[in-house]
């Protein structure tokens, strides 16, 4: 493990810059560091202060066969503190105040870190299962100044799962408290995946001043590289489908990064922060990832307040991710966490004494028809001077009928958009077939506006031997029936491997009928369904492990599959009662979405009477598929 990694060092930074630094170690933060430096073995690594995406923690470290450890760092007097409901209270003999609780954050970058890092690999959550992520990544708080004794008086029963020591942990008789499994080879929980991503963590903990080595380079194209180009000001850029928005986003993003700004790059959905990151690292320029920040806005948000004392419930909660399809109205979902109003907070200064807000250089948002245009707006006064605020949108996948970017005098009071910009009327993944049919559904249903413009021009697949622009419609009178009818498609695609094919859905319960019936006829399922609903930690833990490069038949709601795209989409649209909680134009939104998910074939399982009559139109498309009549029992459209 580590063997990129010199030998001769194991803490980053090593201690000559350390003690260099502008803003010296506290008294513990540099007793830990050198007491885990002295004792732990050679093959554990230990960072300090290390950035990463928006989070600084005191003290992280590493060993691959075993997992990670987070510290918080405190040299306080635990004799000042005390809870009241639930919450940590300072005292000095003139002044009272809530603090933030360091077990919280503690307990918030453990998550974080895992999710973000520890769950994106293939075969890291096998159908059924999940690992236990708190044996992989442990949270940790270190009080310099009081004994553990006192640490544990102050806590009590809360946060069990945290580690609390106090200075007197620091012997090697107590290392196995501080760090456990310290002596093992490997633990009984890790996995071959996370060991990998365990490895590879210490480019994103310690990274180098600038560039991570890019994977490969990427090119604008005529028409988007003026849109690349880092501005000042409030900027919203529309296109359609397949038109670049998340490429030339990470492009600009990552240019105005290589500049020496500090961005912060944000999506609605949890699965679509891993494209951005993808791409942000694959853009041609020399980033800076100490000043990077990419996430879902909830998770942003989240993130701020816990630093900034205001959020101070349990850390592990799972309701931070709001992104997918459910019986439940957005805005009825959104009230668990207000973001407006903790933003709000933050700038009215109504946080912890040492929490300082960020100010950001570039806010940049893809996906931004799904943002509220509050959120919007209460980002606005996070930018520093001469910063830009840039936003990317196609109104026709407006899903959740939020209408981001869009003019609303009455909310839009910090960000003052320009008139929008126009990307190239191209699709750079949509074959014409497909791009013939959106532009024709979106017309008919009235999808957008009168500024978003039909697709002209159409990407052209490599004729690779795989079945070519597949364009099926098949009318079903039930979802079972239409499941059942899965075998018939994968023929009509020309049986590729399950792992080149996505099933999607608009609904979450429709999902899990969909995984409960179709699960014993493929060797392995990739979902983001979870038993408790869309908003569940089941979940939204399979959405945090929802990657392309996972083997195995995709399935998926529409919200959680924006900004992916596969060869072959099977989209199934269930009846009426199924989307009720969606007005039409919503429905119809979802529907062009998935869509719009395909980049060689598209098969629809209809199962709504409603949408029968969208298929009519397929047959007079250029460049008619072979007739598929022969596959399925009953009628079918192509």
């Amino acid at each position: 493990m580590f063997d990129s990694i010199s030998s001769e060092v194991r803490i980053f930074p090593p201690w000559p810059e350390l003690n260099a630094l502008r803003s010296p170690l506290t008294d513990g933060e540099r007793a830990l560091a050198q007491f885990l430096d002295d004792n732990l073995p050679q093959d554990w690594r230990i960072y300090v202060q290390p950035y990463v995406n928006n989070m600084r923690p005191d003290v992280v470290v590493v060993n691959p066969n075993i997992g990670l450890v987070v510290f918080e760092v405190k040299d306080w007097d635990l004799s000042r503190y005390h809870f009241k409901n639930d919450k940590l209270v300072a005292t000095t003999v003139n002044n009272t105040w809530i603090e933030e609780d360091p077990v919280k954050k503690a307990q918030w970058y453990a998550k974080s870190l895992f999710e973000q890092f520890l769950v994106s690999d293939e075969a890291l959550l096998p159908v059924g299962s999940y690992p236990n992520s708190r044996s992989i990544s442990r949270a940790a708080v270190y009080f310099h100044c009081s004994s553990t004794a006192s640490v544990y008086a102050l806590y009590k029963s809360r946060a069990k799962d945290v580690i609390k020591a106090g200075r007197d942990s620091l012997s090697i008789l107590t290392l196995g408290h501080l760090v456990p499994n310290f002596r093992f080879a490997k633990s009984k929980f890790i996995r071959d995946a996370q060991i990998t991503a365990l490895d590879n963590i210490h480019s994103w903990l310690a990274p180098p001043k600038h560039a991570i080595s890019q994977t490969r380079t990427t090119q604008l194209v005529k028409g988007q590289a003026r849109y690349a180009k880092p501005g000042k000001g409030c900027h919203r850029i529309r296109g359609a489908a397949g038109a670049g928005k998340s490429f030339v986003l990470s492009h600009r993003a990552a240019r105005a990064s290589a500049e020496g700004r500090k961005i912060a790059v944000l999506c609605f959905n949890i699965t679509m922060s891993h494209i951005l990151r993808d791409l942000l690292k694959q853009a041609p320029y020399d980033v800076n990832w100490e000043n990077v920040t990419w996430m879902h806005f909830h998770a942003f948000v989240i993130g701020l307040g816990i630093d900034a004392g205001i959020i101070v419930s349990n850390a592990n909660n799972d309701d931070d991710d709001l992104d997918s399809g459910s019986s439940q109205a957005p805005s009825e979902k959104s009230s668990i966490i207000d973001p407006v109003s903790v933003l709000k907070q933050i700038y009215a200064g109504k946080h912890t004494p040492d929490f300082k807000a960020p100010t950001f250089g570039g806010i940049y948002i893809d996906e931004g028809q799904d943002f509220d245009p509050q959120w919007i707006d209460v980002l606005a006064p996070m930018l520093g001077q001469g910063g830009e605020l840039v936003l990317f949108a196609d109104h026709r996948q407006n899903i959740y009928g939020r209408d981001g970017g869009c003019d609303r005098a009455e909310t839009l009071q910090h960000c003052r958009f320009r008139k929008w910009a126009q990307l190239p009327r191209k699709s750079f993944r949509i074959p014409e077939r497909i791009a013939l049919f959106l532009n024709d559904f979106s017309a008919k249903v009235g999808l957008g506006d009168e500024e978003d413009l039909p697709i002209e021009e159409f990407a052209v697949p490599e004729n690779n031997g795989l079945a070519l622009e597949v364009l099926a419609w098949h009318n079903s009178t039930s979802v079972e029936s239409a499941l059942d009818s899965m075998d018939s498609a994968f023929s009509a695609l020309g049986n590729p491997n399950p792992g080149d094919v996505v099933v999607l859905m608009p609904d979450h319960k429709l999902g899990l009928q969909a995984v409960s019936q179709l699960q014993g006829k493929y060797h392995q399922i990739v979902h983001v369904f979870g038993e408790g609903g869309p908003d569940s930690p089941e979940s939204r833990r399979r959405k945090m492990a929802f990657w392309m490069g996972r083997g195995g038949l995709k399935m998926s709601t529409i919200h959680s599959f924006k900004g992916w795209e596969l060869d072959n989409v099977i989209l199934v649209w269930p009846p009426p009662e199924y989307l009720k909680y969606l007005n039409a134009r919503q429905q119809a939104a979802l529907f062009y979405t998935g869509v719009s998910r395909a980049m060689r074939n598209m098969i629809v399982l209809n199962c709504n009477r409603d949408y029968d009559r969208f298929s009519e139109g397929w047959e007079s498309l250029k460049s008619s598929p072979t007739r598929l009549s022969d596959i399925f029992d009953d009628d079918i459209h192509f």
